[in-house]
């Protein structure tokens, strides 16, 4: 997939007084068509038409004359991305540009015009690190620069669902001896799903008690569908009536679960340690910030986060992964580099076993990548590491596993 689309209009001369002449658009590409331009003679205005296909865009345009760009023209009003709220939909629009303002004492001479449409999730990278989806707002793609000054308030928790934004690169796991690597960046929710986003998403009610509780009592086929969602990672594609299918939808984007290696490699946040505060040996850098470890699930977002700002990454819920168990016993990826790994094909049948990570408050077992076994002590903090791997014979897709919630996800595109 392209993610980004570039067109550029222009004509032989334009001067003061001149009319655009030899309007010429370049090929019609997937997401951009039809780009022209004309000047208001009244107004010396330069109104830029263009027509999105295919998927709602950002829009981004460079005014260039006699072959220099101006700059940054600050007069671009219409439909033209200032903020990471204006994503347009699918149709024709136009912006004009003050040429008067941003060029007060110049000709406009040999005038091109590049309009550059971008794909909501890699216009991110224009606007900020973070992206908000608005749950009871029409489901509105915005980013953010950073975390609101007011941090992450009770609305990102309930009818917002915000996530952070993964850089690729590549970490080494150093007990385990295996290296991730993620040549490209993606999307990783900042928080585990909560009780009130899966109701906005999925209908339902939710009381305020439980609202910004971490969604529970989940299977695999809840969240990818029964038929299609079971094909991972030979395909993507989810049941339309499942969490991801219906969420899909509504945003507009390929949302899913994380695979195993995406959910490790955003956990460490460039640690090579058992756990993401530095250490192998214990987890007291990893705090609950309003209180203390108790032994039932708690409110999203009350432990500390690691490097990137992710919440919950070990503890609370365990979480499940898009791919599922290569084999039953011992696991190792010793020695392997594992270059955007997804898990292992073929494996279709429901009853495959359901990869669930970070650990969680009822069931926190310190396992070893490959071990199966398991403990029924009760967890007051992150017991599991980020290489830790939990697994249940009974665990597989069909069946919901009680304490098992999930954290969204956008992929590679």
């Amino acid at each position: 997939m392209n993610f980004r689309m570039s067109l550029v209009a222009c004509c032989a001369v334009l001067a003061a007084g001149t009319a655009l002449s030899e309007i010429a658009s370049l090929d019609k590409a997937l997401n951009l068509a039809n780009v022209s331009y004309r000047q208001d003679m009244t107004t010396r205005d330069i109104i830029v038409n263009y027509e999105i296909v295919g998927s709602p865009a950002m829009i981004q345009a460079d005014v260039l004359t006699n072959g220099v760009s101006i700059g940054c023209a600050q007069t671009f009003t219409g439909d033209y991305t200032h903020s990471s709220n204006d994503v347009f939909a699918v149709g024709t629009h136009s912006f004009r540009w003050r040429a008067r303002k941003d060029w007060p004492d110049n000709l406009v001479d040999n005038l091109k015009v590049r309009v550059q449409a971008y794909y909501p999730e890699e216009g991110a990278s224009l606007f900020g690190n973070y992206m908000v989806i608005d749950l009871a707002d029409g489901f509105a793609v915005s980013y953010l620069y950073d975390v609101p000054a007011g941090g992450w308030t009770d609305e990102y928790k309930t009818t917002k669902l915000v996530l952070r934004k993964i850089p690729a690169g590549s970490v080494r796991n150093a007990a385990d001896n295996y290296t991730i690597v993620q040549t490209k960046p993606y999307w990783m929710g900042v928080f585990e799903t909560t009780q009130k986003q899966y109701a906005l998403i999925m209908g339902g009610e939710c009381t305020d008690v439980a609202a910004k509780k971490a969604k529970m009592g989940m299977s695999y086929t809840m969240l990818r569908g029964s038929v299609t969602g079971l094909s991972y990672p030979a395909s993507k594609a989810v049941d339309a009536t499942s969490f991801f299918g219906v969420l899909r939808e509504k945003a507009g984007l390929a949302f899913d679960l994380p695979s195993e290696m995406q959910w490790e490699y955003a956990c460490r946040a460039g640690t090579t340690t058992v756990y993401y505060n530095g250490t192998d040996t214990g987890y007291s850098g990893i705090v609950i910030l309003d209180g203390s470890w108790g032994n039932s699930m708690w409110v999203v977002g009350r432990a500390t986060p690691n490097a990137w700002g992710l919440y919950d990454m070990l503890g609370n819920v365990s979480e499940i992964c898009a791919d599922v168990l290569p084999n039953w016993g011992a696991v190792s990826f010793s020695g392997q580099k594992l270059t955007d790994y997804e898990g292992v094909t073929g494996k279709t049948g429901v009853n495959q076993l359901v990869i669930v990570r970070s650990g969680a408050w009822d069931n926190p077992g310190v396992y070893s990548s490959g071990s199966t076994s398991s403990s029924n002590a009760n967890c007051k903090g992150p017991a599991y590491g980020a290489a830790t791997r939990y697994l249940d014979s009974a665990a597989n897709r069909g069946n919901t596993i009680g304490a098992a919630g999930f954290r969204v996800c956008l992929p590679p595109q």
